[in-house]
């Protein structure tokens, strides 16, 4: 896919994660769409471009958030990475699986996040965070993710196998 594109792509995710996700936050815990994105995006096209995307992504969010900077960049690039290292045609062919690998990639996500924060020095209530916050969130995630997986797969069969190229 076009590098312009992505970023393009990425840029909308990111806007739409800031802008319009908090107003669907349930008891504070709202879906993460660039983790979906990325998710799907190296499910479809291998963890070369699942890093690209995770980097990319990351780095729009860190640039968009008020928080410590690399959190988001380091976390989805590791995601991209361990989700497109499975690649393999079955993917691409069933829904259900993407919401399995959703919930692997949201628990590393959110364990890496909060990792990174306790290394910055942020306190962390680790039992509140992984008992009902991370269960919303994978809940949230797995709900949402075909709605974020299909067009994907529209786009990766639109664009073909072409490699990501700067």
């Amino acid at each position: 896919m076009n590098p312009y594109a992505t970023i393009g792509l990425l840029v909308g995710i990111a806007l739409l994660q800031t802008s319009f996700v908090p107003h669907l936050s349930i008891r504070g815990v709202k879906p993460d769409l660039m983790l979906m994105a990325v998710v799907s995006w190296s499910l479809l096209r291998g963890a070369g471009e699942g890093i690209a995307w995770g980097a990319i992504g990351g780095l729009i969010l860190d640039l968009l958030s008020g928080g410590p900077f690399g959190i988001f960049t380091l976390s989805l690039t590791l995601v991209g990475f361990l989700t497109g290292v499975g690649e393999i045609n079955i993917f691409r062919a069933n829904v259900l699986l993407p919401g399995g690998t959703v919930v692997f990639a949201t628990l590393i996500y959110n364990v890496v996040l909060l990792l990174l924060l306790q290394i910055l020095g942020w306190p962390i209530a680790w039992g509140l965070h992984l008992a009902r916050i991370l269960l919303l969130a994978i809940l949230w995630n797995v709900l949402l993710m075909p709605f974020v997986y299909i067009p994907l797969r529209w786009l990766h069969r639109a664009t073909g196998r072409e490699e990501m190229g700067w």
